[in-house]
């Protein structure tokens, strides 16, 4: 193995230095002329001043390969310490090889002199070094590996830390991702990694991202705090259904959340409220299989999520999974009068024409997003108007109202029944409309489009 040549560009440099060779048994002999401890300007050694390139940082608990060339000996990588972390770092080469630690880094850019140092030696079939380290002061510091001996040494470079503060902690790493044109696609990435440093490696490794940031602590600890702005957007994560959140920054939490401590999650949105694909329709049965005359329509985001959603129900009848959300479904039925009196959760008995005129009615109330069911009765509803809070009875007279006229104010209309005639409000309405304040926005139109409904001060 030659010792003296390594390039001959430093051969005037190393002439000018003290010839000390290594008097430990068993180390090569140095190249004649280099001294790894040899003062330069700014009190720098002869390595970080002649001979190192800096490859970048070195992140705690972590490991880099390299090659070093024969006009730059040594690599050198960067870490941010912080006084009194203990620290173990181990080097191999395949060959003899130096491992140094300079720092903290001076204010004219110097590193000062080697604060440890040991040989990468033989180690049975290996050329190994371990180099255990207390960081003196707080700064920016320098792991230099190489060899003087050998050009295009081959090398591994590793940190561990031991306590203090360098102890890994958790990050939560964050961003969206754009086109190559740079256009926003809304997707949106969370991800736990073990340290700042790590969060910084995977970014530069990304191409075409926006609105990234590395937040101390996992990504489930993050605040789930939102403004109370309604925006409304449609959000999915895959495995998760089609879900409607107030504002992006409500969806942007519930993928931190998915994420959890320790993985990671993703998720797409579009403006505006979700709509369903398909809509699932069945009517109840009790278990001797007999009908319950109770019907079900619930908006679903796929046609597996439909079949699941049956799997769930014991006893039905009737089932289908319609193309479409349940709002959208065209009302298609027969001309025939077979009159049935039914109710939803949300709305006054009704008298329909047919039972299909009322599966339509309960699709709507289910919308493009929300589910709804209802109850029937075979025969017309019975009248009661002391009951019927959602009208205004102007005779309970049937033959005074064969002839009787009179005025319904807007957003009422015109009735008659067994018990009467009168003006009525939309079966939408409710009994009672919550204005307590702080009153919600939705008081004031309330109001207007129910003038019937009692009202919750």
């Amino acid at each position: 193995m030659t010792t003296c040549v390594r390039g001959m560009v430093l051969c005037v440099l190393l002439a000018m230095m003290t010839d000390c060779g290594d008097k430990e048994e068993g180390i090569p002999a140095l190249p004649q002329g280099f001294n790894p401890d040899t003062v330069t300007g700014s009190k720098t050694d002869l390595i970080t001043k002649w001979l190192t390139e800096e490859k970048g940082p070195l992140a705690v608990d972590k490991q880099v390969s390299g090659k070093t060339s024969t006009y730059e000996w040594f690599h050198g990588y960067t870490l941010k310490l912080t006084a009194k972390d203990k620290l173990s770092f181990v080097g191999d080469g395949d060959y003899w090889g130096m491992l140094r630690i300079y720092g903290p880094q001076k204010t004219g850019g110097s590193w000062g002199y080697a604060r440890a140092a040991a040989y990468i030696r033989p180690q049975g079939e290996e050329y190994v070094a371990e180099l255990p380290f207390t960081v003196p002061e707080d700064g920016e510091y320098l792991a230099v590996i190489g060899s003087p001996w050998v050009g295009n040494y081959a090398y591994t470079l590793g940190s561990t830390c031991l306590s203090g503060s360098c102890k890994a902690k958790p990050h939560c790493l964050e961003y969206e991702t754009t086109d190559a044109q740079g256009k926003p696609l809304q997707n949106f990435y969370a991800i736990n990694v073990s340290s700042y440093a790590e969060g910084k490696q995977i970014l530069a490794k990304m191409t075409n991202f926006i609105n990234e940031a590395i937040l101390p602590g996992t990504c489930a600890s993050q605040s789930t705090g939102c403004p109370k702005v309604y925006l409304p957007v449609c959000g999915d994560s895959p495995g998760y259904p089609k879900k409607t959140y107030g504002n992006v920054c409500n969806f942007k939490a519930e993928i931190r959340t998915l994420a959890g401590a320790t993985s990671e999650a993703k998720g797409h949105w579009e403006d505006g409220v979700c709509k369903a694909s398909h809509c699932t329709i069945w009517e109840g049965a009790n278990p001797d299989g007999t009908a319950s005359h109770t019907f079900y329509a619930v908006n679903v985001f796929s046609y597996d999520e439909g079949k699941q959603l049956l799997a769930k129900v014991k006893y039905f009848l009737n089932e289908d999974i319609l193309t479409g959300s349940c709002g959208s479904q065209l009302e298609v039925c027969p001309k025939v009068y077979k009159p049935i009196c039914a109710d939803t959760p949300t709305t006054s008995p009704k008298t329909f024409g047919n039972l299909c005129e009322f599966r339509f009615y309960v699709m709507n109330l289910a919308g493009d997003t929300g589910e709804h069911k209802g109850k029937w009765t075979d025969g017309v509803c019975p009248c009661d108007p002391a009951k019927e809070w959602w009208r205004k009875y102007v005779s309970t007279d049937v033959e005074e109202c064969k002839v009787l006229k009179y005025y319904c104010q807007p957003y009422t209309w015109y009735f008659s029944n067994a018990c009467g005639c009168g003006c009525e409000q939309s079966d939408e309405c409710p009994e009672w409309i919550n204005c307590m304040p702080p009153a919600p926005q939705s008081c004031t139109d309330l109001k207007k489009k129910c003038p019937y409904s009692k009202v919750a001060y």
